[in-house]
């Protein structure tokens, strides 16, 4: 970020007293609290939205807030045009997914936050703003497309990568690799497409995270915090636990003991139902580590693949057998087995 937009701090009802540089941002000490100045990119009345449900649910669990300016807005204009906003800031780490301990105590956390957030479904994903001219516009959350849509757009994608590298003569270490694994990847993310040809499951829409994860997390020395609300929508709420629970499970090598203590300290807090199990199950279901990697080769450079990209498919290919073991695990809570 540009020093230059230090000059929207002089819009805040709070003197500055030291500034230090953290991702993405900067960290303002102030005699009110830290708090952070982001550069933001988003919808305004998005914003307002976003707003009103942290602080009310600030009200009984910890999370991060705007600060609103000496007008009374959230979004702050320096004087090269660059809009900014202010977010409240804790002390504290982001969750360690190596330790059982943190982990099980940031999904009991989310449990938690999904319940206060249940309780805010009256607040619709839609709001009136006045636009240019004053003119009254209706502004509405974009819905998250239907899971078994997703699933079947994703196989026409991963099919029409195998025939582009069938189609090339020198295949590099990546594409060799693609046609050795690809039918077994592709027979499952078929059968999970398969499996959801219902639809989306009936569960009720609620309020979500939408992008929870270990660094969303902040556990400090007196409270814990969750931060980052900038992908909330209106959803399934099982879907964060999901996310939460990929990112853990790909890096501690798809650990059915783990993954069940994760679900375990979830259900703890809030009960999971027959049909999110369902869901759940469908969602670790399909394969959808190997499609990132194929679509990230696809849309990339294909005359030089990094040897990382290398590297994550061949790990994706190498935990293949844990990942179907704690699916043949979760399985067993659901109704396909």
């Amino acid at each position: 970020m540009s020093e230059r937009g230090l000059d929207v701090l002089d819009k805040y009802d709070f003197e500055v007293l030291k500034i230090s540089k953290v991702r993405g941002a900067l960290l303002c000490e102030t005699e009110k609290g830290s708090f952070l100045l982001k550069e933001f990119k988003g919808h305004e009345a998005r914003l307002e939205i976003e707003d009103r449900i942290l602080n009310l649910l600030s009200e009984n669990i910890c999370v991060e807030t705007y600060r609103r300016n000496l007008e009374g807005a959230l979004v702050t204009e320096s004087e090269e045009g660059i809009k900014y906003v202010v977010k409240t800031w804790h002390e504290g780490s982001e969750c360690n997914i190596r330790d059982l301990k943190e982990i099980c105590l940031a999904v009991r956390m989310l449990a938690w936050l999904h319940l206060e957030l249940e309780k805010l479904s009256y607040i619709a994903p839609v709001c009136e703003y006045k636009g240019e001219d004053d003119v009254t516009v209706s502004y509405s959350f974009v819905p998250k497309e239907p899971a078994g849509e997703l699933f079947l757009r994703h196989n026409r994608e991963l099919s029409r990568v195998r025939t582009y590298i069938k189609g090339r003569k020198n295949k590099n270490s990546f594409e060799r690799l693609v046609m050795t694994s690809f039918d077994t990847f592709f027979s499952q993310a078929c059968h999970t497409a398969e499996l959801m040809k219902g639809g989306q499951p009936q569960i009720a829409q609620q309020w979500c995270h939408g992008e929870f994860c270990h660094h969303n997390v902040i556990l400090g020395q007196r409270q814990n915090y969750i931060i980052e609300f900038s992908h909330m929508n209106k959803g399934i709420q099982i879907e964060d636990l999901y996310y939460f629970m990929r990112k853990v499970l790909e890096k501690n090598r798809w650990d059915f003991k783990l993954g069940k203590a994760m679900t375990d300290a979830y259900s703890s807090v809030r009960a999971i139902s027959a049909e999110e199990w369902n869901y759940i199950y469908l969602l670790f279901l399909y394969p959808e580590k190997y499609w990132k990697q194929l679509n990230f080769y696809y849309a990339s450079n294909k005359a030089w693949i990094p040897e990382k990209n290398v590297e994550k498919l061949m790990a994706v290919v190498n935990q293949q057998s844990a990942r179907e073991a704690f699916l043949s695990e979760l399985k067993k809570r659901t109704s396909f087995a």
